[in-house]
């Protein structure tokens, strides 16, 4: 980001909610093995001058116990004012995916969407969300897949999920 360019931030997410119905797992003893998937989906783009826009951004996990982190980094290019609701049972166009294994506990996870804007307007923060297991509950580490979703504060039309299951394996 450049400096003195604006910056519209990303709206407050709702609270996570499960994106399917299972029968949660209770978490085990510290000596199991736990599979963190993290994904994010964007829904939509917004309006933005010329017909595509720029985004860029990450997911990352990260195990508390090592120094054992994980990325992978996003900077894409799609049509402008396009609904991606019909892909992936409507969770939208996957812009990114992320396997990370622990022993002991779940693997931190974050994820960060900006839409590049320009010295002018500026960037839009579309996402920027992280669970960490010291805080979060761990409900949402039960082996049903968790979704939250997010859009940019100025025009809500660039919008997106970051979704996550953590298994034990």
């Amino acid at each position: 980001m450049s400096k003195g360019k604006p910056i519209s931030y990303a709206a407050p997410p709702a609270e996570p909610e499960p994106s399917e119905s299972t029968t949660p797992h209770g978490l085990a003893p510290s000596f199991v093995r736990f599979n963190t998937k993290v994904r994010l989906y964007l829904i939509s783009t917004g309006d933005d001058p010329g017909d595509e826009c720029e985004l860029g951004g990450n997911i990352q996990t990260n195990w508390q116990f090592e120094n054992l982190r994980a990325h992978r980094t996003i900077d894409i290019e799609l049509p402008v004012k396009k609904n991606f609701e019909n892909q992936n049972n409507g969770l939208g166009f996957l812009l990114a995916e992320l396997d990370t294994r622990t022993i002991g506990a779940p693997a931190n996870l974050s994820g960060y969407l900006v839409e590049e804007g320009s010295i002018f307007r500026g960037d839009k923060i579309i996402l920027s969300y992280s669970v960490d297991w010291n805080t979060a509950p761990l409900a949402w580490a039960d082996g049903r897949s968790w979704r939250v979703k997010s859009w940019n504060s100025s025009d809500h039309r660039y919008a997106c999920y970051l979704w996550w299951r953590v298994t034990q394996v």
